[in-house]
């Protein structure tokens, strides 16, 4: 397809965000962003670990991967879940860093499973790699068939995380484990039951914000990290630890787009319109919800296990 014309298609997909129901949205997001990365080599689309200052975006989503992997102690013997696989370049790193059994990438937007389909079957791993189409809040496997479930930047959009909790618990084996990194509310950002017109009003401002200018996230989605232990725990599962890592997300990778964006590269790759965007919110983020974003928003690394028998 020439390039002008997968441009135009990703257009009318942004602008239909506007108009489609919330079940289609983020299938319809990611459907419209699958060839929009700001990364130089792989596929990345989060916002990565900038811990020890990698120098791209590439590295950071690596090391964003990495930390993944240790926190669910992924191993040889593992067969894994991942929610929400985006392109699978999490899963291939996955495979080549922990080395487990088989890893199967559960997406809800078609172009981007295929797309991770081609890049396994480019690097001859389909027998340890699969891909497929379905939704995280109702798995399509049986009870207790995998070790380690997954979900990479993925669960803020599930409708709704709980439900993904309950699902996840279900498909875990005995003594499996849940992890995810996560983007969640600071408690400041979180609806209040008694009637404090200015916190409702910065909570909505979070959910305007992230749902018009990041991604679709279901107001049931918006809590801190106790209340984000509290439900994996009343899902069932034990041992639940909600560690924050947002000083090594969310301004580093501000700082890197912000330098990334005027790029002949990316002005070649990345559509014009979806580039502009991101040019005005990092030109004037006074004047765009970024700064509440970056000042209401937390992100989490989780992890929690279902019981032994």
């Amino acid at each position: 397809m020439a390039i002008w014309r997968r441009w135009l298609k990703e257009d009318f997909l942004l602008v239909s965000l506007l108009f489609v129901g919330s079940e289609r949205r983020v299938r319809t997001l990611y459907d419209a962003c699958s060839h929009n990365y700001f990364t130089e080599h792989s596929h990345f689309l989060n916002l990565g670990y900038w811990k020890d200052s990698p120098d791209t975006l590439d590295a950071a989503c690596e090391a964003l991967a990495n930390l993944v992997g240790e926190a669910g102690e992924f191993n040889p013997s593992d067969i894994i879940l991942d929610a929400g696989c985006g392109m699978g370049d999490q899963d291939v790193f996955w495979l080549q860093r922990f080395s487990p059994t088989r890893i199967i990438g559960l997406n809800i937007a078609p172009s981007q499973v295929d797309f991770a389909r081609t890049q396994a079957a480019e690097r001859r791993l389909e027998e340890r790699l699969e891909f497929r189409v379905g939704s995280a809040t109702n798995l399509p496997f049986e009870s207790e068939s995998f070790d380690k479930v997954a979900a990479v930047e993925s669960a803020f959009h599930f409708n709704t995380r709980e439900a993904f909790f309950n699902e996840a618990f279900r498909v875990l084996r005995p003594g499996g484990r849940l992890v995810t990194a996560d983007l969640i509310a600071l408690p400041h950002a979180v609806p209040l039951k008694r009637k404090d017109r200015t916190l409702k009003r910065r909570a909505m401002e979070f959910v305007v914000g992230i749902s018009r200018q990041v991604m679709p996230t279901p107001v049931e989605n918006i809590y801190a990290r106790p209340g984000y232990a509290r439900k994996m725990e009343e899902a069932g599962f034990v041992n639940a630890r909600v560690e924050t890592i947002r000083e090594e997300v969310f301004e580093p990778f501000m700082s890197y787009l912000a330098r990334r964006v005027h790029d002949s590269d990316i002005k070649q790759r990345v559509n014009p319109l979806f580039r502009r965007l991101c040019q005005s919110m990092m030109a004037k983020p006074e004047r765009s919800m970024t700064k509440t974003i970056i000042a209401d928003s937390d992100y989490v690394i989780a992890t929690a296990d279902k019981p032994s028998r």
